[in-house]
């Protein structure tokens, strides 16, 4: 008897299809556990942080991260466009910016990242705050593509690539709309084959 509630899945996607669901019942647990213990505040304030983080729309679409044996943060991914309006359209490569780290000098102009926001700023790269500690210089009009732009082209190339195949399946195959193709078809005897 096959395992899943899907069936005409190859046996890899079922095993797939398992480990996901079984992860995503692993995580509810976790949860559970968590909220029991002594320390929940702080856990959850430290992860709220570390999700925040994660979350924020970047520009540079950052895969992983680790510190080197020289205590450096090494970064891999790939850098995004950094599109900016500032007395005329100025772009760049987000790897000028360097995570923060780097003062990016654009024709006559030099910016720099900080908190996820680009600052026009002095060759040195100085960011002069308010008695509110808000950052003061000018912040140009940014309209670059960031990681939360790409993930939504992304997964609408996916969804229009899906719903294509499915498309041209039915075209090719005549396939009804009672469950027929092999992807959906249910794993209940409500209709007799």
């Amino acid at each position: 008897m096959r395992l899943g509630l899907i069936i005409g899945m190859p046996k890899k996607l079922h095993s797939k299809f398992l480990i996901f669901f079984l992860l995503g019942l692993a995580f509810i647990n976790a949860k559970e556990t968590l909220n029991e213990s002594a320390s929940v505040d702080n856990l959850k304030a430290e992860i709220k942080e570390y999700i925040l983080h994660h979350l924020q729309d970047n520009h540079d679409f950052n895969l992983l991260s680790y510190t080197n044996k020289l205590g450096e943060k090494v970064h891999i991914g790939a850098p995004l466009p950094v599109i900016l309006w500032d007395e005329g359209l100025k772009i760049f490569s987000s790897s000028k910016l360097n995570h923060g780290k780097s003062v990016a000098h654009v024709g006559e102009n030099y910016y720099k990242l900080d908190h996820g926001k680009i600052y026009k700023t002095d060759a040195s790269g100085t960011i002069n705050y308010d008695t509110l500690h808000e950052a003061s210089n000018i912040v140009p009009l940014d309209l670059s593509i960031t990681k939360g732009v790409v993930s939504l082209l992304f997964t609408a190339l996916i969804m229009f690539l899906l719903f294509k195949g499915l498309a041209d399946s039915y075209k090719k195959k005549r396939f009804s709309s009672q469950g027929n193709w092999p992807l959906f078809r249910t794993n209940c005897n409500l209709h007799p084959r």
